[in-house]
């Protein structure tokens, strides 16, 4: 009895765990197949259009859409975009998504403010080291003249030195070109003796230095003593503290070659010096019966003159008083000296 009353429990006992296992197999699969139904069939939508919005709002409209999200850890910096936007999201909007799907947004940081070095007064080439300094590079470069600033001087910056937000980091510049030249019309000198012309061209802003006087023998008397050729020539533009030069015509009796004499004389007081003026009567002077007239070079505070003009042959030189009236060449010496040439 008690055998087949034990042997009746193990029956008993297979047949439940039997049965149970049959109903787990069963449940199991019936699950499996519901969520499987869901993942293939369940409800999509539409992954909403968050570029621009807040990010806040962005989050909002992400919940009302059974969406989740995440923030990238490396925000965006855009010039364009003010900070505190979305500017990138994935998927991109359109998409077909399931619910509770996580989007993926990017915030922008918005503009960059970085500090600008003054480099208004400076020069070009030394201003490089500074950008590189302050992470920035030149942008846009313009040049123009400037009436005091040397040139590639920075005239003006944009943007301006101290803090700023930038859009880019870029510094445009405006640097100087120097003092615009001024121009001028060459006067015609042609036919002109010397003196004349040193009396035409003496408040004038360029220079006839002596290396740029010639004399060229000619046999036409009526270019004796005259300006036969100038350069520049008459008419051309020229520019400020310009050399010109000229040549003028000589007999064709033979002289001495040129040569550069240097004249000291003791200046007499109580003159204006610039009243003052070197006489000379050479071999070519003594031809044409008209000196030559040099203008005094000296500065106010020396007491005697130190001067070198070109002189031909046999030459004599007096420091006279300038005479005014050029139909009249006379003038009133104070001392002269005899310079003979060398044979």
């Amino acid at each position: 009895m008690g055998f087949i009353r034990f042997l009746f429990r193990v029956i008993r006992f297979l047949i439940m765990s039997v049965f149970f296992m049959i109903l787990l197999a069963v449940g199991m699969a019936a699950g499996g197949f519901y969520l499987l139904d869901y993942i293939v069939t369940g409800e999509t939508i539409l992954v909403p259009n968050l570029y621009g919005k807040e990010e806040s709002d962005a989050i909002k409209i992400l919940a009302q859409y059974d969406l989740t999200f995440k923030l990238t850890d490396d925000p965006q910096e855009r010039t364009d975009v003010d900070p505190g936007l979305v500017v990138s999201q994935r998927p991109a909007p359109g998409s077909e998504v399931k619910k509770g799907r996580e989007i993926t947004l990017v915030i922008s940081q918005g503009r960059k403010e970085a500090f600008v070095p003054d480099f208004t007064n400076r020069r070009l080439a030394e201003i490089r080291s500074d950008l590189r300094s302050a992470g920035l590079e030149i942008g846009q470069k313009a040049a123009v003249y400037h009436p005091t600033l040397p040139a590639d001087i920075v005239i003006a910056q944009d943007p301006a030195s101290g803090r700023r937000t930038l859009n880019n980091m870029r510094v445009n510049l405006l640097v100087s070109l120097g003092p615009y030249a001024s121009g001028y019309v060459m006067p015609n000198l042609m036919g002109m003796d010397l003196d004349s012309v040193r009396r035409r061209i003496e408040t004038a802003p360029f220079d006839l230095p002596q290396e740029g006087i010639q004399y060229v023998r000619t046999d036409d008397a009526s270019k004796w003593n005259q300006v036969i050729s100038q350069t520049p020539s008459a008419g051309s533009r020229i520019q400020e503290n310009d050399h010109i030069s000229i040549t003028i015509g000589a007999s064709g009796i033979k002289t001495a070659s040129l040569r550069m004499l240097k004249v000291t004389f003791p200046i007499p007081a109580d003159l204006y010096r610039n009243d003052l003026v070197l006489v000379v009567w050479d071999d070519i002077s003594s031809q044409f019966e008209y000196p030559g007239v040099f203008p005094v070079e000296t500065n106010l505070w020396e007491e005697t003159i130190s001067q070198t003009i070109p002189v031909i042959g046999d030459a004599v030189v007096s420091l006279s008083l300038r005479n005014d009236d050029p139909d009249i060449p006379v003038y009133l010496p104070f001392y002269t000296q005899y310079f003979p040439a060398k044979k």
